[in-house]
């Protein structure tokens, strides 16, 4: 008796432990089992109810049923042939349809290449500032002349002198290249005013003066 009741505590325990309730309360079944038995039940009248459909029936039936698939399709032909209140039918539809998933994806595609031209454009972009900050890095150079030196010896007069006679060379240059720059400039707003015309003297006057201010200021800077 004692080894019957010990087999029946491991099958409980151990082997099957979805018994959550000991016996006898475990005859009560559980709401989970009865969802399952009633889904099993509605599955067998479901697979009934369409075997009965799939036996052959009545021929009177049948002819019906056919009948009615053959007015249904010859009413979606009809539809589809029948143009709309704006004259379009759905033949049409389908075909704008396409157009438009077709102009999507050429959307797609171009958008994918702008994208690609952006990143070389970001490229190109980063290279300048690196040779921007280059050239900023020959502006630091000056950092390294000796301001604090006062007294100069012989032999530097002469280099010295070169050097300031280089350095004055070069800021005239860059001032006429600055000021030929804003004269351009200036020119070419008046042409994009249209104030050149043969009638407007101040223009004319003013256009003039321009030219012979660049004319000097390019001697100056291929002196």
């Amino acid at each position: 008796m004692e080894w019957k009741f010990g087999r029946a505590q491991l099958w409980l325990r151990v082997i099957e432990p979805v018994v959550e309730l000991p016996p006898p309360f475990n005859l009560i079944p559980k709401s989970g089992t009865v969802q399952r038995m009633i889904k099993r039940w509605i599955g067998r009248e479901t697979l009934s109810r369409e075997e009965d459909e799939e036996r052959p029936g009545d021929p009177e039936r049948e002819s019906m049923v056919l009948i009615h698939k053959l007015l249904e399709r010859y009413q979606d032909q009809k539809r589809e042939s029948t143009p709309s209140c704006c004259g379009f039918t759905i033949e049409d539809f389908r075909i704008l349809k396409e157009n438009f998933l077709s102009l999507r994806n050429h959307i797609s595609k171009i958008l994918r290449l702008i994208e690609m031209s952006i990143e070389s454009l970001e490229v190109v972009v980063e290279g300048l500032n690196i040779r921007i900050g280059k050239l900023n890095d020959t502006d630091t150079q000056l950092d390294g002349i000796d301001h604090n030196r006062v007294q100069i010896e012989d032999d530097d007069i002469d280099q010295l002198t070169d050097d300031v006679t280089n350095l004055e060379k070069c800021v005239r240059h860059a001032m006429a290249r600055l000021q030929s720059t804003s004269l351009i400039t200036q020119m070419a707003e008046m042409y994009s005013q249209g104030r050149t015309v043969v009638n407007d003297d101040e223009a004319r006057g003013k256009l003039e003066s321009y030219r012979q201010d660049f004319d000097s200021y390019a001697t100056n800077l291929y002196a």
